[in-house]
């Protein structure tokens, strides 16, 4: 017989808060870097121009993929923000939203240095890797 203490349930709660928590967090930070890239303030596009133009220089040398860069990040970052939000297709896309700031996190280290936005990317990661931990781990407790 499988009984459930007040603090089996309570902790099996928490896990699920933070998940879901996790899954906001990731979301939030996803969509407020999209409206960075190219709606906000004209100041803030041209900071964002000028961050994908060093990445462009980096990458291919030469500063003329910029634009395709912004447009390429802005659109998978937005189809990972979007599919997140469905319980089905979260473990796919929290593995991408790890990939993708895996790859901003070294950006920022080799390329563009420590700011605010690296500081997201690293958030975004961790609460990323958490979500798959979570759903690796509500995966082998079905599976049982």
């Amino acid at each position: 017989m499988n009984q459930t203490t007040p603090h089996s349930s309570f902790k099996k709660n928490l896990w699920t808060y933070a998940y879901n928590i996790s899954k906001i967090i990731c979301i939030w930070i996803l969509l407020q870097t999209l409206v960075f890239k190219f709606w906000l303030m004209p100041d803030a596009l041209a900071e964002s121009q000028e961050i994908f133009r060093k990445v462009s220089s980096f990458l291919f040398a030469t500063d003329g993929y910029e634009m395709q860069l912004r447009i390429w990040s802005w659109i998978l970052e937005l189809i990972v923000s979007v599919l997140l939000m469905f319980k089905r297709t979260t473990f796919l896309w929290a593995i991408w939203v790890c990939g993708l700031m895996a790859w901003a996190i070294w950006l920022h280290t080799t390329v563009l240095g420590y700011d605010q936005l690296f500081g997201m990317a690293v958030a975004v990661f961790l609460c990323g890797l958490y979500i798959v931990w979570y759903e690796i781990k509500e995966y082998k407790k079905q599976s049982e």
